[in-house]
C-alpha cells in the first residue's frame, strides 16, 4: 500500500469538520480521524479526467491526534461515573412497600404492605347494636365472620360534610392481619402505594391522647401518617372477638 498526503487524494472527498464541531456530535462522542489514510495506488490525474475538482486541504490542526486522546479520556471519565452511579443504585435499598388511603376530607396515611392481606368492598357490612362508634360492623368473608373498625372514627379523623352520606359502595375496606387479628379497616378511598424507609420517616405530630401516639410510626414525605398496626390492633383499648 502507498502512502499519500492529503493533496493527492482524489476527489470528492467530504470537508473536515472544524475541531470540537461535527454533524451534531462534539468531540467527545466522535472520534477523531487518523493522520494518515492508506488507499491503493491511483493516478493522480484520476479525478481530473473524470472532471473532478480538487479536494480541500486537510490541515494538522483539524485532525491532530491530541484531538482523538481527549476524546478517549472523556469518554473513560463518562464511563466510570456511569459505572459508579449503578453501583450506588443497586446497593441503595429502594424502600418498604405502603398503601396510601385518605380518612376524612383530606387526611392521608400509610399502611404498610407486610400488614395487608386484600382490598375489597364493603359488602353485606352488618352493624353490631352495643359495640364502640369505630366498630363499623361484621361482615361474612371465607366462612367466618370479620370484623370491620372504621378507621377514621377509631383515629378521631372528621369526616366531611360531603362524606356524611358516602355509600358502602364508594368505600373500600383494606383487610389486614396484625397482632395475631384478621380485620377490615373501612377507609374513605385507596389512593395507591408507594415505597417509605422507615429511617426517613419525620416525627409524629403532638395531640395524640395518650397510649394512642404509638400507633403512629412517624410522617412519611411531611404529609402522610405511617400506621403501626400492630400497636394499633395490639392496643388493650380494643378489644376484638372473632367468630366462626
Amino acid at each position: 500500500m502507498k502512502q499519500f498526503a492529503s493533496s493527492d487524494l482524489p476527489s470528492p472527498v467530504a470537508p473536515a469538520y472544524p475541531q470540537g464541531v461535527g454533524r451534531g456530535c462534539n468531540a467527545a462522542e466522535t472520534p477523531a480521524a487518523t493522520t494518515t489514510l492508506s488507499l491503493p495506488a491511483v493516478s493522480k490525474d484520476a479525478g481530473k479526467d473524470a472532471g473532478a475538482t480538487t479536494s480541500p486541504r486537510l490541515s494538522q490542526t483539524e485532525i491532530s491526534p491530541l484531538q482523538s486522546d481527549h476524546a478517549r479520556a472523556i469518554l473513560h471519565r463518562r464511563a466510570v461515573r456511569l459505572a459508579s452511579e449503578t453501583d450506588q443504585a443497586r446497593q441503595t435499598p429502594r424502600g418498604d412497600l405502603f398503601l396510601a388511603v385518605r380518612l376524612g376530607a383530606r387526611e392521608r396515611y400509610g399502611i404498610p404492605y407486610r400488614w395487608l392481606d386484600e382490598i375489597v368492598r364493603p359488602r353485606g357490612l352488618t352493624p353490631v347494636p352495643g359495640t364502640p362508634s369505630f366498630i363499623a360492623g361484621v361482615m361474612p368473608r371465607r366462612g367466618r365472620l370479620l370484623a370491620v373498625l372504621d378507621l377514621a372514627r377509631l383515629l378521631r379523623v372528621e369526616a366531611a360534610d360531603e362524606e356524611s352520606s358516602v355509600s358502602d359502595e364508594e368505600t373500600r375496606l383494606v383487610i389486614v392481619s396484625a397482632a395475631g387479628y384478621s380485620v377490615g379497616l373501612r377507609v374513605a378511598e385507596v389512593l395507591g402505594n408507594d415505597r417509605y424507609r422507615p429511617e426517613s420517616l419525620g416525627p409524629a405530630l403532638p395531640g395524640a391522647a395518650v397510649g394512642e401516639e404509638n400507633w403512629i410510626t412517624g410522617i412519611h414525605a411531611g404529609r402522610l401518617a405511617m400506621l403501626d398496626l400492630d400497636a394499633l390492633l395490639g392496643d388493650p383499648r380494643i378489644r376484638i372477638e372473632e367468630h366462626t
